[in-house]
């Protein structure tokens, strides 16, 4: 049987990244984390590629717009779909500039959030 592909969560937050990551591996989501966008970068360079990545927007010290920026010039990534976290009411419309089509508001649904995740589980 392969391995189970898993949504990889990158927020600074540690109680939003545990809190989603409680939802969704009770739902039955292989689930891994990274503290902000140079670690979700660094786990993306050494592990498998995850069914999606669920990125928020303001993070330091490497925020979701340097991690796209750094993500997109790095062809053997560019098939990851990655999902916008974000309570910033400016950040959709520069997200949608770096390709992201897929934006979750923060305080996040829980339905919304299970629901985009089934849509990439392998």
């Amino acid at each position: 049987m392969p391995p189970r592909k898993v949504v990889l969560i990158v927020d600074d937050d540690n109680d939003i990244r545990e809190a989603i990551r409680d939802l969704l591996e009770v739902e039955g989501c292989g689930t891994a984390e990274a503290r902000d966008g140079g670690a979700g970068l660094a786990y993306l360079r050494s592990h498998p590629a995850p069914a999606v990545i669920l990125l928020d927007w303001n993070m330091a010290p490497v925020s979701g717009a340097e991690f796209m920026s750094e993500f997109s010039r790095d062809a053997s990534l560019a098939n990851i779909p990655v999902v916008l976290l974000t309570a910033d009411v400016r950040a959709p419309p520069k997200a949608r500039d770096l390709g992201l089509s897929t934006v979750l508001a923060k305080p996040i649904d829980a339905d919304q959030l299970l629901a985009i995740a089934a849509s990439y589980r392998a």
